[in-house]
């Protein structure tokens, strides 16, 4: 007799346990557009909080919910945008990783969610937000500055309570230098195969917006790159990107 009650329970807890994957995922994505209208509206408020929002809207990187991940996606340039210089120096190197590889993910066969034209138009515009001088950003091919929180098991305890201690580490490569390669091949890959006018818009924004950025750095990658925007034939995409 329990054995039936068990087998009859089951499908239940499945279904259970299927609602509250939903509603946790469903919260999460609430947080993030939350997150994105403080971003946009908030003006210097955000700024002390920063570090803390950051981290809180990166940890959904490894979200299994790609609408979930597409909105982190869309937010990475937003915060890129309010402290380039910030960002550059603690959240890059992780952003980078994240978006190109998501711009190379094609969805599974019965997933809606495509994440691929977003990822494109998120590295073009975090390669421009690192650029914008006004705001903070620079040469985005020269030397990082990277600072990172120090693990507290590796501080004295008797000091770990009485301050935040940070690892200070210059690199000579860029964090854009490192993946320029992947970058451009990923645009080449993609103007070749796209067959949406959706990601093709998207992936020649991309292209756009990292030829502004990496100014006389995109020279070599400019001539094959050209050849493969007009092999498709002339497009409302391609003359966006033009302009």
């Amino acid at each position: 007799g329990n054995a039936v009650d068990d087998n009859n329970n089951a499908p239940n807890s499945n279904r259970d346990s299927s609602s509250v994957a939903v509603t946790v995922a469903t919260n999460a994505h609430g947080s993030l557009l939350t997150a994105s209208e403080m971003i946009e509206h908030s003006k210097r408020f955000i700024l002390p909080r920063f570090d803390e929002l950051t981290k809180a809207i990166l940890q959904f990187t490894t979200h299994h919910m790609a609408l979930v991940r597409l909105e982190v996606i869309r937010l990475i340039p937003k915060l890129a945008t309010r402290c380039p210089g910030i960002y550059r120096r603690r959240y890059l190197d992780q952003s980078l990783t994240f978006l190109i590889e998501s711009a190379s993910s094609a969805p599974p066969p019965k997933s809606r969610v495509d994440v691929r034209p977003t990822a494109f138009s998120a590295i073009g515009q975090l390669a421009s937000a690192m650029r914008d001088e006004e705001a903070g950003g620079g040469d985005i091919m020269g030397p990082t500055v990277r600072i990172m929180k120090v693990n507290p098991s590796f501080i004295d305890e008797k000091k770990s309570d009485e301050i935040d201690h940070y690892f200070v580490e210059l690199d000579e490569i860029s964090d854009f230098n490192k993946r320029i390669n992947t970058i451009f091949g990923l645009i080449s890959e993609n103007l070749q195969s796209s067959n949406t006018s959706a990601l093709r818009l998207d992936v020649l924004g991309c292209f756009a917006n990292m030829v502004e950025a990496l100014g006389h750095h995109a020279a070599p990658y400019v001539p094959d790159l050209t050849e493969d925007m007009f092999r498709s034939g002339l497009s409302v995409p391609l003359i966006q990107c033009l302009h």
